[in-house]
């Protein structure tokens, strides 16, 4: 696995009332319950709440996202490697993706 920066998963997202009433928010917990300072989406203006809800459920599942993937690139490599096969146009899309989540790139 590859070693990474942010708050490791899981992730959990809660919605809270900000005393608005057109207004929820959800926003992401660590593993250890404390909150992550992340805002992830607001209703009321743009978004549904379904896709409020949707949007919070995708971005707290990102660390298991990113660990399946990082798993996936080490397997396919893997069998590359036995096959002596050059790396293929989705091995190199994988890890573009992962270098991407881990701000390698802008």
């Amino acid at each position: 696995m590859t070693e990474t920066k942010w708050t490791p998963g899981p992730w959990e997202f809660a919605e809270w009332n900000t005393g608005r009433s057109f207004y929820d928010c959800w926003g992401l917990f660590g593993n250890d319950g404390q909150p992550l300072g992340v805002n992830v989406d607001s209703c009321g203006y743009i978004n549904t709440l379904e896709e409020c809800k949707a949007n919070a459920t995708l971005v707290a599942t990102a660390p298991e996202l990113y660990d399946a993937l990082d798993e996936a690139v080490i397997a396919l490599e893997m069998v590359h490697s036995m096959h002596k096969m050059t790396e293929t146009k989705l091995l190199k899309h994988l890890k573009a993706v992962l270098s991407k989540a881990r701000g390698d790139q802008q």
